[in-house]
C-alpha cells in the first residue's frame, strides 16, 4: 500500500468520522437541528431568488433585443420613405426645369417673333410694292 492510497483511506476515514459525530450532535442538540433546517430554508430561498432573478433577466434580454429590432425596422421604413419622397421631389424639380425652359424657348421665340413683325411687315409692303411696280412696267411699255 503506498502512501496516497493510506492517506486517502485515512480521510475518508476522518471524513466518515466526522459526519457521524456531526449526526449525533444534531440528533442531541435541537437548537443544531432547528439552525439546519433554517439553513436549509435561506438555501431554498436563496434558490429561488436566483432561479426568478436568471428569469427576469432573461425577459428583460428579450424586451430589449425585441426593442431594439423595432427600432432598426423603423428606422429602414424612415429610410426607404425618405428615399422615395427624395426621388419623387427630384422628379419633380426635373420636370419644373423643363417646363420652365420650354416655357422660356417659347417666350424668347415670340419676343424675337414680335421685334421681328414690323420689320416683316414692312419687307411684305415692300415686296407688294415691287411687284405692283414690276406689274404695271411691262403694262408700260
Amino acid at each position: 500500500m503506498n502512501f496516497t492510497t493510506a492517506t486517502t483511506k485515512t480521510t475518508e476515514t476522518a471524513t466518515k468520522a466526522r459526519e457521524a459525530t456531526e449526526d449525533a450532535t444534531k440528533a442531541e442538540n435541537p437548537v443544531a437541528r432547528a439552525a439546519g433546517a433554517w439553513s436549509e430554508t435561506i438555501r431554498e430561498a436563496g434558490k429561488a431568488i436566483a432561479d426568478s432573478a436568471a428569469a427576469i433577466q432573461d425577459s428583460n434580454r428579450q424586451f430589449a433585443q425585441s426593442l431594439i429590432d423595432q427600432s432598426f425596422k423603423q428606422v429602414e421604413g424612415q429610410t426607404v420613405a425618405l428615399h422615395k419622397l427624395y426621388t419623387t421631389l427630384a422628379s419633380h424639380s426635373a420636370e419644373r426645369r423643363d417646363a420652365f425652359r420650354q416655357l422660356a424657348r417659347e417666350a424668347t421665340a415670340a419676343y424675337f417673333g414680335s421685334l421681328a413683325a414690323p420689320v416683316k411687315f414692312v419687307r411684305r409692303g415692300l415686296n407688294a410694292a415691287r411687284e405692283a411696280v414690276r406689274a404695271q412696267a411691262p403694262a408700260e411699255k
